[in-house]
């Protein structure tokens, strides 16, 4: 398979059967040219339009670390929103706004009330009737480039944990800078997590210090520390770095003006004392990323448009 990065087709195996969906297994492999890891088999269009049904809005719980799902979670991901509208209303206070993946509308509905005009694409059918029906939004139903958005035609375009999900990152920007004006933003959030330090660190504390309870089993194949077989869904087509990130952008003609990195605490069931040790490693750990400068689990990157 092509590195959809570099374009080398030599790879080596990274994580074996990580996923699987409809009897068959997905495993995570390494360009030996530059280092993007990828889901090998990549599953088919009709495959992730499959797989993006309500039961996943209703069961997506942040990988396990959170208690509740999509739909019942949304002070959550308000507080996440919160973050990325402050820092667009000082790189660019006013405009038109596209999100791309723009699953219930929770965004799209906090950047209107905050004075943009926004309008959304969302692959699932069920989520955008969602967001059209609770929050009167535009959405469109599919994929990007099916929109047929005008050149230039926005100010700013979002795509939160999106990137990894789509089959052509490359083409996905290209797309995405086409829509965009000249100095436009491109606000795009992913996760760095299996191929971060974080990793063998989440492993480490919940694998070895702490037992997660094996009905938690979207938590403990997140961590890989179950013994059950690969029981998630391949998602996450692609495994994002800091440094594959910044290539995309730059092949694309952005350029990076900030970059920020969020780390989400579990909100899972534990005895209070239990509670208390991972709420201080997980603020220890958050700390010393802010004092040092250290980004993973969460990535988000502002890129201005320059041609």
């Amino acid at each position: 398979m092509r590195c959809n990065l570099c374009g080398s087709e030599r790879n080596k195996m990274f994580v074996e059967r990580i996923y699987s969906f409809k009897n068959k297994n997905y495993n995570l492999v390494k360009c030996l040219k530059c280092g993007f890891v990828f889901v090998e088999p990549m599953p088919s269009a009709n495959e992730r339009r499959e797989m993006y049904s309500e039961k996943y809005f209703e069961d997506n719980k942040v990988s396990g670390f959170r208690e509740k799902g999509y739909k019942d979670d949304e002070e959550f991901y308000a507080d996440r929103y919160k973050l990325i509208l402050n820092n667009l209303r000082k790189i660019k206070p006013s405009g038109k706004i596209l999100e791309i993946g723009s699953a219930g509308g929770y965004f799209l509905n906090m950047a209107r009330d905050a004075g943009y005009e926004v309008q959304g694409v969302e692959i699932s059918k069920w989520a955008v009737d969602f967001s059209r029906k609770k929050f009167g939004l535009k959405v469109f139903n599919g994929e990007l480039e099916n929109a047929k958005f005008l050149d230039g035609n926005f100010n700013i375009v979002v795509a939160g944990n999106v990137l990894e999900h789509v089959e052509n990152p490359m083409k996905f920007i290209s797309e995405a800078s086409r829509v965009l004006q000249k100095n436009g933003v491109f606000v795009v959030e992913v996760p760095y997590f299996i191929n971060s330090p974080y990793f063998p660190f989440a492993r480490f504390l919940f694998g070895k210090l702490i037992h997660v309870n094996p009905e938690n089993k979207e938590f403990l194949e997140f961590m890989k520390i179950n013994k059950y077989g690969a029981i998630s869904l391949p998602y996450h087509l692609y495994e994002f770095s800091l440094s594959s990130i910044r290539d995309y952008l730059k092949k694309n003609g952005f350029k990076i003006i900030k970059i920020d990195s969020t780390f989400t605490e579990p909100s899972l069931k534990y005895s209070s004392a239990v509670n208390l040790f991972v709420s201080a490693v997980y603020k220890s750990v958050n700390l010393l990323m802010k004092v040092f400068g250290i980004k993973f689990c969460n990535i988000t990157f502002y890129a201005k448009k320059m041609k």
